[in-house]
């Protein structure tokens, strides 16, 4: 394994060379401003930001939030507080606002950078130092002589905190997963070595750049390989029905494709630009953050003419298998381990990890327990098969994912406990071939419900928690099952209910 002073050494290097190879080429495409930004310029904005930055008195070892929607100022702002040595803690803001402010609370930021509209007004009253993006100025100027400066890349110390992103835990509580640069970097590195990526490869972004997979695989991974990023319109069921025009638009080539775009396309997309499109190039795409059914894999595949290739990490290990055309691709797998993986199973089946950018750890909750020695147990159950494909058999965890989002059914039942809307309730992720998962809650009623209660129910989950807590479907008991010990019994629920939701 590589010295940190040597991996810090090949990174500087490899942003140097990135940029300088690429300086008045086409770094970004960006289809919701409709401008078109050279890696020259990009650099310019990031020195541009980091001087504002500075203004507003941001340190090395800072915290700033950003509570931003996607955009090429957010991207220009991570990379400034990189060379700052300052820390990034991003957040979705098309998060309920409760919470919005439960995630923030468990950061001591120095400035909190947001491109809200005036709509959320009110939500912006609850946080301190706080500055809007438009506040900066325009920072997509050239700087005379930028290229003189990409010396600011050396003398980093690429393996301190540099991201705090924030997922769902089974306990209700976001976790906040730590990680470096160099963490980043290394499994972008083993990932776009499985693939060839290079200046050749534009990716289509249009997963949330406040989420890991935004900042890792569609902004670190294509900007350590010398590639070039469409900046899209964030997914959702509206926007797959105009999903073909910006990677037509500007010639993309690489995906990826969340399981729910997937099965959205398959059922919204009624025109022939997709399938004519991706016909008539040569088209990768990657697939992961949730798992994808066969059925709608082979569909997309025979339909669109893509080979897609599925692929398997965590928030706290990074990317860890792959298929791929240097890899193998294997039907129904999460592909190989990359280069440097150590995966081991315990008794149960749950996959233990190793990883050579394995997380720093928690900020807010105790990081020890969800280790086995040195290997991290991913709350998911697999096995190999014999020719060394990772097969996803189930998962140990309490979380639902819908739609690619991590999704805490606990945070949901604490929150019908307060409403007071029910006089039990427990929350169930159940199979859903178009968002991966359903969100299914099963109540038994209370002296105050009365038909339509869950209506109003939902207004306020979409209130306070987000759009992706909202209750897909509601089940009416007399009783919630409960086992000896008085825990409530999900899997006999579950086998109760399985095939009639």
């Amino acid at each position: 394994m590589k010295n940190t002073n040597d991996v810090n050494k090949e990174i500087a290097a490899r942003l140097i060379k990135v940029f300088k190879d690429n300086w008045e080429e086409y770094f970004l495409f960006d289809s919701l401003k409709d401008r078109n930004i050279s890696y020259e310029l990009f650099f310019s904005a990031v020195l541009n930001a980091k001087q504002e930055l500075e203004k507003r008195g941001v340190k090395k070892d800072d915290f700033v939030c950003l509570l931003m929607h996607n955009s090429a100022e957010l991207m220009s702002l991570y990379i400034a507080l990189l060379i700052m040595g300052a820390k990034a803690a991003p957040v979705d803001p098309m998060k309920g606002s409760d919470e919005i402010k439960e995630t923030i609370k468990y950061v001591d930021y120095k400035l909190l950078i947001h491109n809200l509209p005036a709509a959320n007004a009110g939500l912006l009253e609850n946080f301190q130092n706080k500055v809007s993006v438009g506040e900066l100025g325009n920072i997509f100027k050239l700087r005379k002589n930028a290229i003189n400066e990409l010396n600011v890349f050396e003398n980093q110390d690429y393996n301190g905190l540099f991201l705090l992103s924030f997922t769902s835990g089974s306990t209700g509580i976001p976790k906040g997963v730590m990680n470096s640069f160099k963490n980043l970097y290394l499994t972008g590195d083993a990932f776009r070595k499985a693939f060839d990526f290079d200046s050749k490869n534009i990716f289509y972004h249009n997963i949330p750049m406040t989420y890991m997979s935004g900042i890792l695989n569609m902004f670190i991974k294509p900007l350590i390989s010398g590639s070039r990023i469409i900046v899209g319109e964030r997914f959702s069921a509206v926007a797959c029905m105009r999903f073909w025009d910006a990677p037509v638009k500007y010639k993309a080539n690489t995906f990826w494709i969340l399981p729910t775009v997937i099965a959205l396309l398959l059922k919204v997309d009624r025109g022939t630009k997709g399938v004519d499109y991706c016909k008539s190039k040569r088209i990768i795409g990657c697939v992961g953050t949730a798992p994808l059914s066969p059925i709608a894999k082979k569909e997309f595949q025979d339909k669109y003419g893509v080979e897609l290739y599925e692929s398997y990490g965590l928030s706290e290990t990074l990317f860890v298998t792959t298929n791929s055309p240097k890899y193998g691709d294997k039907f129904g797998s999460v592909g190989k381990p990359l280069e440097g993986v150590d995966i081991s199973f315990a008794n149960d089946g749950e996959i233990l990890i190793s990883v050579p950018w394995m997380f720093l750890g928690y900020s807010n909750v105790s990081t020890k327990e969800y280790f086995e020695g040195d290997k991290y147990k991913s709350g998911d159950t697999g096995e190999f098969d014999k020719e060394g494909f990772l097969i996803i058999t189930g998962r140990k965890k309490d979380l639902i994912i819908k739609g690619g989002v991590n999704i805490s059914p606990k945070r949901i039942e604490q929150f019908l406990e307060q409403l007071k809307a029910f006089e039990e309730a427990v929350v169930l992720g159940f199979k859903d071939q178009t968002m991966g998962e359903k969100i299914v809650c099963f109540f038994v009623p209370g002296m105050n419900y009365s038909e339509g209660k869950e209506n109003i129910i939902n207004k306020e989950i979409i209130e306070k928690l987000g759009r992706d807590c909202q209750i897909d479907v509601f089940v009416k008991l007399n009783a919630i099952p409960k086992l000896s010990n008085g825990k409530i019994d999900k899997p006999k629920i579950r086998a109760m209910h399985e095939g009639e939701l």
